[in-house]
Parts: C-alpha cells; structure tokens; sequence
C-alpha cells in the first residue's frame, strides 16, 4: 500500500511552481497529489498528513480527487 504525503503549507499549482523556483521544498500543490495517485494505479494509499493549512479551496480540490480515486 503506497504511502502518500501531504506535508507543509497547501498551495495551488501556479503558486507551487513559482514557490519552488525560489526554493521553498515543505508545500503540497494539487498537481503532487494527482501525481502520487497516478503512480499508486489504483491501489489502496495511506495519506500522511503534516500540514499548518493553507489554501482551503486546495484542500477541498485534494479531498475531490482522493473521493474520486479508484
């Protein structure tokens, strides 16, 4: 069972991108968690979460794609 993790601050796409081109590595974007749940193929996953908050429409956009992964 693939272990995904959902760690630091959440952050949409765009600003994920522009935050890691400064440097910042502890932040989650909607596009890491579609890309954990892609790789897992369908699997049971354990999501590991260790996060101060952030964006909560980025939240609820994670919480659709983990109710909608088969």
């Amino acid at each position: 069972m693939p272990d995904i993790a959902l760690r630091g601050e959440l952050w949409d796409n765009d600003s994920a991108d522009v935050l890691r081109f400064w440097g910042w590595r502890d932040i989650t974007a909607p596009m890491d968690i579609q890309a954990a749940l892609e790789a897992a193929g369908g699997e049971d996953v354990t999501l590991l979460v260790n996060s101060p908050g952030g964006d909560m429409t980025v939240g609820l956009e994670i919480r659709s794609m983990l109710r909608r992964y088969q």
